[in-house]
């Protein structure tokens, strides 16, 4: 597991609230998985600058429940996503996601779940593959 929070960078000072959300990368085997917290677009520059390829994951856990302040094209495209999670309430007054970052993670050829419509996505892997849970059985 990898905590990515930059506390010690003079630059992260100045993050906001949200944009001082956790990081965390956690690989199993042959899988990767990111949760990348509340983070908006100037954050998600600065680790796409600062981490590069080391995004690269299986499945990404999208930012701001898919708002457009997050989900940046420079960051999706260090991440590469296989598989993308977005948590969002049902019906939510803010219209999380938002269809730009929908169209995007759909440009990546990203398999999208939503807390919204799927409600509770469960994962299991067992180092080599990826299986979503239907939590309803």
């Amino acid at each position: 597991m990898y905590i990515l929070n930059e506390e010690s960078d003079s630059r992260s000072q100045n993050f906001s609230g949200n944009n001082k959300s956790g990081i965390i990368k956690i690989v199993y085997g042959n899988n990767s998985f990111l949760f990348a917290g509340d983070i908006e677009k100037p954050v998600e520059k600065y680790y796409a600058e600062k981490y590069r390829d080391f995004l690269d994951v299986d499945l990404l856990k999208i930012s701001h429940h898919g708002s457009t302040t997050s989900s940046t094209d420079i960051f999706l495209n260090f991440a590469q996503p296989e598989i993308s999670l977005i948590s969002a309430g049902f019906n939510n007054r803010f219209g999380h996601p938002k269809r730009e970052v929908l169209e995007k993670l759909e440009k990546i050829n990203s398999v999208i779940y939503r807390t919204d419509l799927d409600k509770a996505v469960l994962i299991r892997s067992d180092g080599d593959k990826i299986k979503i849970i239907n939590w309803n059985n």
